[in-house]
């Protein structure tokens, strides 16, 4: 018998057809082989891990066993380790891809660098990762090279450098909070300082596999807010803002307002609706159907009735606030800062801040932009939303009084962004009109001044101005219209039925009493532990 193996046929990159010839002998005779003496030779030439057809193989013994004459197939390929290299499309990392031999020769170090070459790779190459590969002649999509992400920078931060005195209660939600000594009025002198403005600090940019730069992303600088009143940047160091007059600061997101304080007896029908820039203390009532409008601060040693109260600043109510159920005689409080009462019921709150009740909330329509927190009472009808956490001993009603309790999104974001939207697109309008006056009025200076031509210059730069103060404040309640992380509601004794509690677009609704706890977002659900 002679079998006879060689290498030819159809030849490919890495790989060759195996080709197996029987040429019978009659004398002796000769045995036709069979499967075992096949892979026996191809053992002895050193293939025997070569990629075979089973069907090419398996047709070629029964030839042999059953034709006569010379038979010859090709039954399998010898083939050669493979490599490749692939490189992310972002350029910061790259992977090996080895494929073992199949009866060929193993992938070198040098194949496997001229990939990483052939790639242009040049830097965050994993040495150890690449030998570790080598060694274990496969491997599928192994990192081996990493680029170095750009470093984040740090946003522009307004912090506050007056001091302020520490409310307990704000972290534990187990503390007892004495709301009645909250709401006492701060007041400064001319130069106090207010606040610190710390630049934006720009990211350092990384660099790539292929060597090129990452830019970090850019950081806006953003200045201290326009238009504030009463404070002034400390001529020595312009990013501390000092207050120019004597009165009570009111801190915004970048920058504060000093107000000076005005004293009434009582607002209604003496002294009339009030409507000034500063400060107003009230030492008795705010009466139904008055209306009061403030830029600072408002505090009331009496009650507010059904009335209207707007302030630029924080109300604070040692009394309660009271409307009456329904329609035009609903107290209405907006503020831009917190809220403080001893109770509240039948009212309309919005407040940029913390709305907090010694008592508690009774049918009443309260919007937060930080937290609500009710101290030894409860929370019952209406809606309540809060940014953060929404708190109360007790949460509805034995009765079953509908009451929905909703965290975690800022209330009236949504509405103050698409305003801001119409007046970018207003101003956008404006500013085409002017540039094309300016156009013309360049390409006709015959029928222009120089005044014509330097006040619409100013008009345009002034309408740029605000575009960008609008661009600021999109960039704010974009990021402000995010779901807060940690929104939680929380009652410290009893959820009673009919209450509806939101954190999300998530709801779970109470269908019977249960003992008090923590109502959360735990992945896509609304849980109470």
């Amino acid at each position: 018998m002679s079998i006879h193996f060689e290498l030819g046929g159809e030849q490919k990159a890495k790989s060759s057809q195996i080709l197996v010839r029987y040429e019978p002998v009659e004398d002796p005779p000769s045995v036709p082989p069979d499967r075992n003496r096949v892979l026996d030779g191809l053992l002895a030439k050193g293939w025997k891990d070569a990629a075979l057809d089973d069907v090419a193989l398996k047709a070629f013994v029964n030839r042999c066993q059953t034709e006569k004459g010379v038979i010859a197939a090709a039954i399998g390929e010898v083939q050669d380790g493979v490599c490749e290299v692939s490189v992310a499309e972002d350029s910061m990392s790259a992977w090996l891809t080895i494929v073992p031999p199949a009866g060929g020769k193993p992938v070198t170090p040098e194949e496997v660098r001229d990939a990483i070459r052939a790639r242009r790779i040049v830097h965050g190459v994993q040495m150890d990762t690449l030998r570790a590969a080598l060694v274990a002649g496969s491997c599928d999509r192994k990192v081996i090279a990493r680029g170095e992400p750009p470093t984040s920078g740090q946003p522009t931060r307004f912090t506050s450098v007056l001091e302020a005195p520490v409310t307990p209660g704000d972290d534990d939600e187990s503390t007892s909070v004495d709301y009645r000594s909250m709401g006492v009025l701060v007041l400064v002198g001319v130069g106090t300082p207010l606040m610190r403005r710390k630049p934006a600090r720009q990211g350092l940019p990384g660099k790539d596999v292929l060597g090129m730069p990452v830019p970090a992303s850019p950081v806006m600088d953003l200045p201290f807010a326009s238009s504030l009143v009463g404070v002034a940047p400390d001529p020595a160091d312009p990013d501390l803002l000092v207050a120019t007059v004597a009165g009570s600061p009111s801190f915004l997101d970048k920058g504060v307002n000093v107000t000076q304080v005005v004293d009434v007896a009582e607002v209604g029908l003496t002294s009339g609706n009030i409507d000034f820039d500063g400060t107003l203390n009230v030492k008795g009532d705010i009466r139904a159907g008055m209306t009061v409008h403030v830029g600072g601060d408002i505090v009331v040693t009496g009650t507010i009735e059904a009335a209207e109260v707007v302030a630029g600043g924080n109300v604070s109510v040692k009394g309660g606030i009271i409307g009456k159920s329904g329609g035009a005689d609903t107290a209405v409080i907006r503020c831009e800062g917190s809220v403080v009462a001893r109770f509240i019921e039948s009212a309309r709150i919005d407040a940029g801040g913390c709305v907090r009740a010694e008592r508690g909330i009774r049918q009443a329509e309260v919007n937060a932009g930080d937290s609500v927190l009710v101290e030894s009472g409860g929370i019952s009808g209406g809606k309540t939303c809060a940014l953060q956490r929404i708190q109360a001993a007790v949460l509805g009603q034995p009765s079953g009084l509908p009451t929905v309790l909703q965290a975690g999104f800022h209330p009236g974001v949504q509405a103050a962004h698409q305003e801001a939207e119409q007046a970018r697109k207003h101003k956008l309008d404006e500013l085409g009109k002017l540039l094309q006056v300016l156009i013309f009025m360049e390409q006709h200076r015959d029928k222009s001044t120089p005044e014509m031509l330097e006040k619409i210059q100013r008009s345009i730069g002034q309408m740029k101005g605000e575009l960008a103060e609008i661009g600021f404040r999109l960039a704010d309640l974009e990021q402000r219209m995010t779901l807060s992380g940690g929104a939680t509601v929380v009652a410290g004794k009893r959820f009673h039925v009919g209450v509806e509690i939101r954190i999300g677009h998530r709801r779970l609704v109470i269908d019977e009493d249960r003992i008090g706890g923590k109502a959360w977002l735990k992945g896509s659900q609304v849980e109470i532990d």
